[in-house]
């Protein structure tokens, strides 16, 4: 348990740091002009307003379980007629919070962990978890979690990393892996020539210094989401519906971020696109 504890207070230490696309944005936190900007870059990585659903929230008293900075947060809450937002660090509410205020809206945010949801049994018509949960220590009592809070009748929208996809098998298997031994086994005078150019590459090397090769690939995993994330976890369709087997309707789309050409291409998309969307109904 308190090795758990422990692994539990880096992510919310890392994700204080490095709240999603943080480090993205060149403008200053808060402002009106922060908020659009990240509007964009998130519906550039994300650009599946559609299959989320806003329009459906009417009427419905929604969660989100890790809301980040708000992008999806606040167009949630246009359509609900309670929104409810939580994330697990304390930076991530203080700047969704700010963004309904800055736009005008309400909603009730706070901070709270996804594997102890602070809500009584069948609260919410409606849960959405966008790549959440699989940064958390125990995914299993996240999910869980969700089930619990969940209306009978209700309905919940995740989305995961997929195991087989693209970015697994060749960003991941291949060129980081690549990458990352490279820089391993480069002589300490080379790793300081390229420095000169990529600053980062010192971190790099130090980082990979402590891990074996058969640890790599769970270490390129984690760094995609930023140096020194603690938990980042990749699901294939069986292993996400053993997440997710209390609920009663399991349904799946692959998509992918149109940042990555392949990706606009819906055949290849549906099959190795990087993220797993999971539609449930309890």
């Amino acid at each position: 348990m308190k090795k758990k504890n422990l692994l539990k207070n880096r992510v919310k230490e890392f994700w204080n740091k490095n709240p999603c696309s943080f480090d993205r944005i060149e403008l200053k936190e808060g402002t009106h002009e922060f908020f659009l900007t990240h509007d964009k870059l998130i519906e550039r990585l994300y650009p599946y307003s559609s299959i989320l659903q806003y329009g459906s929230c009417f009427d419905k008293r929604v969660l989100e379980v890790g809301c980040g900075m708000g992008s999806h947060s606040l167009k949630m809450a246009s359509y609900a007629q309670e929104f409810y937002a939580l994330d697990f660090n304390f930076r991530s509410t203080s700047i969704t919070k700010k963004r309904f205020e800055t736009f005008g809206k309400k909603a009730r945010v706070m901070q709270a962990d996804a594997e102890n949801l602070p809500y009584g049994n069948n609260t919410f018509d409606r849960i959405y978890s966008l790549g959440v949960i699989h940064h958390t220590v125990d995914t299993q009592k996240a999910a869980d979690e969700i089930y619990r809070v969940l209306k009978k009748g209700g309905d919940a929208i995740l989305m995961l990393y997929y195991k087989n996809s693209i970015f697994y098998y060749w960003d991941v298997l291949v060129r980081l892996r690549l990458k990352y031994l490279l820089i391993k086994l480069l002589p300490n005078a080379t790793i300081d020539l390229i420095a000169r150019l990529k600053p980062s590459v010192k971190d790099i090397k130090k980082d990979v210094s402590v891990f074996s090769w058969q640890d790599l690939t769970q270490y390129a995993i984690r760094v995609s989401d930023g140096r020194a994330n603690p938990v980042t976890k990749v699901y294939t369709k069986q292993a996400a519906s053993e997440l997710v087997r209390n609920f009663s309707k399991i349904d799946f789309d692959i998509r992918g971020s149109h940042e990555r050409f392949l990706d606009r291409m819906r055949w290849f998309e549906k099959r190795f696109g990087f993220f797993l969307y999971i539609f449930l109904e309890k």
